[in-house]
């Protein structure tokens, strides 16, 4: 059924006037993300299958014929733009050990499950440079965040997403809190995950 209805409040007993709809009570599907009624369970309906999915797709290619590139290029093309969808839409920041716990398993896998016969960030160098051009998750985060900060400067006062998140500090607030301020603690948590990659 296409038709999901969400009620905010639990004091409707009687389902009979969502008709035709879907009732969730806790989250939904909506164009590969989970959304719920509860923030907490954002992490956990989210980010957490994130992980679990890239172990597990790194099991089964694992015994895929592929040289070093080749494992580069597959982790390019199947991971990444699950990874970017996911982590820009995302509400909150993500920590640096998430990025270090999927940076490790991306190694590993590079090097099939042997040790690393280069660092990882000699790994994400250009192949210019010596590397292997393989992708650091958190630098593809930071830059999907800085994105939103783009938006901003260039028209994004028009835009209503933005407006409702930016009129209450104000441009002067937003400017400050990018370049040093205080985060203050009723800024939304999208904002604050986009200032942290700013700064």
């Amino acid at each position: 059924m296409k038709l999901v209805l969400v009620p905010l409040r639990g004091d409707r007993d009687d389902e009979a006037w969502a008709e035709g709809f879907s009732v969730r009570r806790l989250s939904f599907k909506y164009l590969g993300m989970m959304i719920s009624t509860e923030p907490s369970l954002v992490w956990s309906l989210n980010i957490s299958p994130l992980l679990k999915y890239t172990k597990k797709s790194l099991k089964a290619w694992e015994n895929l014929p592929l040289n070093t590139m080749g494992r580069v290029a597959i982790i390019k093309m199947m991971l990444l733009p699950k990874f970017l969808y996911i982590t820009q839409n995302y509400p909150g920041g993500l920590p640096a050990g998430w990025f270090r716990t999927t940076n490790a398993l991306l190694q590993s896998f590079i090097w099939g499950n042997k040790p690393p016969r280069v660092s990882f960030a000699k790994c994400c160098q250009s192949t210019y440079d010596g590397g292997l051009a393989m992708i650091d998750l958190q630098l593809y985060y930071w830059a999907s965040q800085l994105v939103v900060i783009h938006d901003w400067m260039c028209g994004g006062w028009s835009d209503p997403t933005y407006r409702r998140e930016l009129l209450p500090l104000g441009l002067e607030g937003v400017l400050g809190m990018l370049y040093g301020g205080p985060v203050s603690p009723g800024t939304l948590e999208g904002l604050r995950a986009v200032v942290m990659a700013w700064r």
